[in-house]
């Protein structure tokens, strides 16, 4: 997936679109260097300007905080499905 509004930026877009479904195991190398590049991406000018104009922040930061964010989200939203009692057809 590429933002229509990054088409000036090769891949950038790519990079913070992929970030949610990229598997959890990999080389601390390979998560460290993916990390560093989308950083660098998230810091961009014109991709902090498309988040801030969708009414989005540009979250830059180490691995650690974005698996312990998902880790939030998943047990508070977790709670909201248990206590409606939310089922997948």
């Amino acid at each position: 997936m590429r933002f229509r509004e990054a088409r000036d930026n090769p891949g950038h877009a790519d990079k913070a679109a992929r970030v949610q479904g990229w598997p959890g195991r990999h080389a601390a190398d390979v998560v460290a260097q993916f990390n560093a590049e989308l950083n660098k991406a998230l810091a961009h000018p014109n991709v902090v300007a498309l988040f801030a104009n969708s009414g989005f922040k540009s979250m830059a930061g180490a691995p650690e905080d974005f698996r312990n964010a998902a880790r939030e989200e998943r047990a508070r939203w977790g709670r909201v499905i248990k206590t409606a009692g939310v089922q997948l057809d």
